[in-house]
């Protein structure tokens, strides 16, 4: 499992407050310079400040990214492994012929093995249902 530990959440909040009052200083201090010459090195140090800042949270967030796939896998594969029980025991499932199946009162149909029906009770698929575009029957 991916996840943000406790100890970079405290980096990022250490680095991104650091980044803050850095801008916030050479914004300041660039501000009491009555010439343009010195103003042009607080600034450079403002933007500097702001690309760490934004370097910082683009790791964040890609730390984030990849945590969420992996928990996203982890539960497509769970909701197959419970598609591939409901598929072996469904009565619709057992049946001859049987192309799609719905879920009792729904209007979409499904593959038999689609995660979406997986671990409830179908039924064989009315020729008006329309396809669920997830598994595309």
């Amino acid at each position: 499992m991916i996840a943000w530990p406790r100890r970079g959440r405290l980096w990022l909040l250490v680095g991104q407050v650091s980044c803050l009052a850095t801008i916030v200083l050479a914004g300041r201090a660039s501000a009491e310079r009555a010439s343009s010459g010195g103003q042009g090195v607080w600034v450079a140090v403002a933007v500097a400040a702001a690309l760490i800042s934004a370097a910082g949270n683009g790791v964040w967030l890609s730390t984030l990214r990849r945590a969420a796939n992996g928990r996203r896998q982890r539960v497509f594969t769970r909701l197959a492994g419970k598609a591939e029980r409901t598929v072996a025991s469904s009565p619709a499932a057992i049946g001859e012929g049987v192309q799609t199946v719905m879920v009792a009162g729904l209007t979409l149909r499904h593959r038999p093995d689609c995660p979406l029906v997986a671990g409830k009770v179908v039924v064989p698929a009315t020729a008006d249902a329309e396809p669920c575009g997830w598994c595309s029957p």
